[in-house]
């Protein structure tokens, strides 16, 4: 297969506004100007990692102009061209990027949205928007204390093991997890889990009276739905809850309403264990994205974090997206799920 051209290349765009992914993205074909604009660099993109919220650009939840846009927040790739005044970036610099314009095979990229890597392996894409949200949201929102008890949901996810081992790691909390087999089980004892919850067999309720009786410092919320109103009513005094998202109702759209066994508002729920309920959104926190990236890649060079990919399936090229997106939702996955692009040419 030959290489792309910047005169002459696909990417996959938003044709219509809807929650189906797969139908409401194409692929199709685009350029880039011969010079490159002003602080902008131009990236060969050889992997993208893929993410939950994804349909919820597809929906228009972070664009409001109608289609066609981009899509795709994280690409990892090679420097082809840089602008003249950009000068901490070079020519074959190996990249990661978080934008809005990821699922391409060429991006126009803001050079202040490149973090230079040491080399193009596909597991620095776990840094991006899985990795910085599980660190900022944690370092500014969740303030972690050493021998808290946190509480990760969809821990075997993209930005669950992150937290998982931040928490552990990092923070040296105690840490449970829930999961939906044994195998993720395993592999959540294997980065520091001290308790995993299999949410398929096990009973939240119990697991998490019995595994935190005092309640929960610290909860990492990903899922929605029962699992979060489960989670909020073990909050201990003084508790922490963040919520990333809310997988379970993305497509769905249906949220469910909060409710105690002693039936209390949210409000009092919260004001009696003088707890907090905070939201995160990541591009809300751009101005901290090199800081934590420096801080992650630090913590992978001390063995403080592993950076696990997905291999329970392989996925390549932009029409392979949309099934690397199924898979995510599938529950199969272990880790950050990516696509390769195109190959690495000399």
């Amino acid at each position: 297969m030959s290489k792309p051209e910047l005169s002459a290349f696909h990417k996959l765009s938003v044709t219509k506004l809807t929650k189906d992914f797969r139908d409401g993205t194409a692929v199709v074909p685009a350029s880039l100007p011969d010079t490159v604009p002003e602080g902008q660099v131009y990236v060969r993109v050889l992997y993208v990692g893929v993410n939950a919220t994804d349909i919820n650009v597809t929906n228009g939840a972070y664009n409001k102009a109608a289609p066609p846009f981009d899509c795709g927040l994280e690409a990892l790739g090679v420097v082809e061209k840089v602008a003249s005044d950009v000068t901490h970036i070079s020519v074959n610099d190996h990249v990661l990027c978080i934008v809005f314009n990821a699922y391409a095979e060429y991006i126009s990229v803001s050079h202040t949205a490149c973090i230079k890597l040491p080399d193009d392996s596909p597991k620095y894409l776990v840094l991006a928007v899985s990795g910085l949200t599980a660190a900022i949201a944690l370092g500014e929102l969740g303030n972690p204390c050493r021998g808290d008890v946190a509480l990760v949901t969809a821990a075997a996810g993209g930005t669950g093991q992150i937290a998982v081992q931040l928490l552990k790691h990092v923070y040296q909390c105690t840490v449970i997890g829930t999961c939906s087999s044994d195998d993720k089980a395993d592999f959540l004892h294997s980065i520091g889990c001290d308790h995993t919850i299999n949410y398929k067999t096990d009973d939240l309720n119990e697991k998490l009276t019995h595994y935190a009786p005092r309640g929960l410092n610290v909860i990492y919320e990903c899922i929605g739905g029962e699992t979060y109103n489960t989670a909020l009513n073990h909050i201990a005094v003084g508790g922490r809850l963040v919520i990333i998202g809310s997988i379970s109702t993305y497509k769905s759209g249906k949220e469910v309403a909060f409710n105690t066994p002693s039936g209390s508002s949210l409000q009092s729920h919260l004001i009696f264990r003088s707890a907090s309920l905070r939201g995160f959104l990541l591009i809300h926190y751009r101005n901290k994205f090199v800081e934590y990236t420096k801080k992650l890649l630090e913590y992978t060079k001390e063995n403080k974090l592993q950076l696990n990919v997905d291999k329970t399936a392989t996925f390549f090229g932009l029409n392979s997206i949309a099934d690397a997106l199924d898979h995510l939702y599938s529950g199969k996955s272990f880790g950050k799920v990516v696509v390769k692009i195109q190959e690495q040419t000399s």
